[in-house]
C-alpha cells in the first residue's frame, strides 16, 4: 500500500502550489487523519535545503502547540525518506472548505458568513496570543464540518512564529488574492496582516466576489496596494449599515488602520451582526478615493458578480509561483514591475485625472461595459473674495489588458437631477499609462471626457 512515513494513504484531498494533502490511516493508533506533504523547491543548494528542512521543523513545531476546537490539531511532524519531503499529520475533518461551500453557493447568507468569520477570528486570537501569524488565510484554508457545526483553520505549518530567525529571511509565503498589502511589499507582517486577509475572506463570502480586481498577479498586487474595493452596501442588499466601515478598516492599507487584534475585529464583527444600527469603531478611510454608491438611471445598484471576469486569484496557475523560496524572487520581480510603470510587461493602466464642479453628484467609471470606480462627488470650496471655485479632485488608476477599451463615465448631478454620459476609446500598450481627463459642472460643456493628447494647450 502507498505510504508516507508510517501511514497508509487512502486517497488524495487536494493538491495546492505547496504540497499535497491526503487521507491516511494511522495502524498505530487506528484512527483516520490527514497528511500534507510540502514540496521542496527546485533548485536550492544543500544548505537552503538545510534551511528548508529546519525552518518547516521548527515552524511546525510551533503550530502543533497550538489548542483551540477553530485549529486543525497537529499530531505529528516528520520527514518521509521515500518521498524526501517533510510532512504534517493533522486532524482529519470530514466536510468541505469554504472555498467549497462559495463555488456551490456563490456566496453565503450574511449571518452564516458572520458566524464563520467570527469563528475564525476568536480561533486566531488564540494563535496570535501564542505569537504565531498564520500568513495564509483563505476560504479553502478555512474548514467547515457540517456535522458539528464547526469550524476549524487549517495549515498553520506556514505559520510564522514570532521568534524564529528563519522565517525572517524575506521570503513571503502565501495565496496571493488574500495577501495584505505588507505581504506584496515583501515586508515583515504581524497578526494584523491576518485580519487583512480575513476581511477578504468576508468580502468574498458576502458577495462572491474578489474585493481586488486583477487579470493577473501584477493586476491583483497593485490593486491590493493601491485600491479600495467597490463598498459592500452597493452589491448586496439588505446588509448592516455598518458593513462598510468595518470592511473599511479590516482592508486598510496600513496596519495601524486595521483592527489592533483578533478580539477586537471579532467583537466589531459582533456587534454590527447583531443588526446595530452603525459600527461604532473608528474608521480612516484609505487615501485612494473611493465613492459610496453606484448609481444607474433607476437609482438602483447594478454593479454585481461579473465585475472581475477572466481571473481567478485562487486558481493553481495563479498560486503556482508563489513557494516557500521562490516567493522572494518573484515578489521582488512583481513589485519591480508594479513601481517601475516602463518595466510592466503583462498589462497596462488608465490613469484617470478627474475634477469636479458639482455641488453633489456621483460619478461612475466604466471600462468596456464594467463599473470599476465609483466616487461620491462632494461640494466646491468657494473662495468668497476671489469669487473663485476649487475643484473636487480625484485620481484612479485602473489595470487593464493591453489593447482597445472603450471608458464611459456616468455622472449624475443631484442637484439638478440630471445625469451626463460620455464614452470614448482609448488604446493601452503593455506597460503603457493611458491617462484620461474627466472634467465635470464647468461653464460651458457640463462633461467633458477626453484623452490627454486630445486636451487643446
Amino acid at each position: 500500500m502507498n505510504k508516507i512515513g508510517r501511514y497508509d494513504v487512502e486517497a488524495e484531498i487536494s493538491r495546492g502550489a505547496m504540497g499535497v494533502v491526503h487521507r491516511v490511516w494511522d495502524p498505530k493508533l487506528h484512527r483516520r487523519l490527514a497528511v500534507k506533504s510540502f514540496e521542496i523547491p527546485d533548485g536550492l543548494t544543500l544548505s537552503q535545503r538545510d534551511e528548508f528542512q529546519e525552518r518547516f521543523m521548527r515552524e511546525a513545531r510551533a503550530a502543533a502547540g497550538l489548542s483551540h476546537p477553530g485549529i486543525v490539531t497537529v499530531f505529528d511532524i516528520d520527514w518521509d525518506p521515500r518521498r524526501e519531503v517533510p510532512f504534517i499529520a493533522m486532524e482529519f475533518v470530514a466536510g468541505g472548505s469554504l472555498r467549497d461551500r462559495l463555488e456551490e453557493q456563490g456566496r453565503l447568507a450574511p449571518d452564516e458568513a458572520f458566524r464563520i468569520v467570527g469563528r475564525v477570528a476568536e480561533a486566531l486570537a488564540v494563535a496570535h496570543r501564542a505569537g504565531i501569524v498564520h500568513r495564509d488565510i483563505k476560504p479553502a484554508n478555512v474548514l467547515l464540518c457540517e456535522e458539528e457545526d464547526a469550524v476549524k483553520i487549517a495549515d498553520f505549518g506556514v505559520a510564522r512564529y514570532g521568534t524564529s530567525e528563519l522565517t525572517r529571511t524575506g521570503h513571503t509565503v502565501g495565496s496571493p488574492a488574500h495577501m495584505s498589502p505588507e505581504q506584496i511589499r515583501g515586508r515583515d507582517v504581524d497578526a494584523r496582516s491576518d485580519l487583512f486577509s480575513l476581511g477578504v475572506v468576508l468580502y468574498q463570502a458576502l458577495c462572491g466576489n474578489h474585493p481586488f480586481p486583477g487579470e493577473d498577479l501584477t493586476g491583483l498586487a497593485y490593486t491590493i496596494v493601491h485600491t479600495s474595493p467597490i463598498p459592500l452596501s452597493n452589491l448586496v442588499p439588505g446588509l448592516p449599515r455598518g458593513i462598510d466601515a468595518f470592511i473599511d478598516r479590516a482592508l486598510a492599507k496600513e496596519p495601524q488602520d486595521r483592527f489592533q487584534s483578533a478580539g477586537e475585529m471579532h467583537e466589531a464583527l459582533q456587534e454590527m451582526s447583531r443588526g446595530a444600527l452603525s459600527w461604532s469603531g473608528r474608521v480612516d478611510r484609505p487615501s485612494t478615493p473611493r465613492g459610496e454608491a453606484v448609481h444607474d438611471e433607476s437609482g438602483e445598484h447594478p454593479v454585481g458578480p461579473s465585475l472581475y471576469p477572466g481571473f481567478d486569484p485562487e486558481s493553481e496557475s495563479s498560486r503556482r509561483p508563489i513557494g516557500l523560496f521562490a516567493a522572494g524572487t518573484l515578489l521582488a520581480l512583481l513589485l519591480g514591475g508594479l513601481f517601475a510603470f516602463g518595466e510592466r510587461e503583462e498589462q497596462g493602466f488608465v490613469q484617470l485625472e478627474a475634477r469636479s464642479y458639482l455641488r453633489s453628484g456621483v460619478v461612475v467609471l466604466l471600462v468596456d461595459g464594467e463599473a470599476v470606480l465609483s466616487r461620491d462627488l462632494r461640494q466646491p470650496i468657494r473662495n468668497a473674495q476671489l469669487a473663485l471655485t476649487r475643484p473636487d479632485t480625484f485620481e484612479a488608476m485602473i489595470p487593464v489588458a493591453p489593447g482597445k477599451h472603450q471608458i464611459q463615465v456616468h455622472v449624475t448631478d443631484e442637484e439638478r437631477g440630471t445625469v451626463e454620459r460620455r464614452s470614448l476609446l482609448v488604446e493601452v500598450g503593455r506597460g503603457e499609462i493611458e491617462p484620461v481627463i474627466l472634467e465635470a459642472g464647468s461653464d460651458g460643456d457640463p462633461l467633458t471626457l477626453a484623452a490627454d493628447d486630445q486636451l487643446e494647450p
